[in-house]
């Protein structure tokens, strides 16, 4: 992927977090909100498994710890990808 693309996933998945979590907060109680909510802990889910299948990596970097699993809980496998296309080019 290009360093382009990748910023471009990480843009689109930022807004993706914002609208799901956006739907935690609203006091209203719609299919669609819920379904919002849903997606909110199956994102966080999904992200916090990538992290502990990352972690190797992530320790490799040599960048702090703590940054790289917030990145990785962030942004998931698009993280991961910058960091392989940083340590090969």
């Amino acid at each position: 992927m290009s360093a382009r693309t990748l910023k471009i996933a990480k843009i689109v998945t930022a807004a993706t977090w914002i609208l799901l979590a956006g739907a935690l907060f609203c006091p209203h109680d719609s299919t669609l909100l819920q379904a919002l909510r849903l997606g909110f802990w199956v994102l966080l889910g999904v992200h916090a498994v990538e992290c502990l299948i990352f972690l190797p990596t992530l320790r490799a970097s040599g960048k702090p710890l703590p940054g790289q699993i917030f990145q990785v809980l962030l942004f998931g496998v698009i993280h991961y990808k910058t960091l392989r296309q940083e340590e090969s080019g």
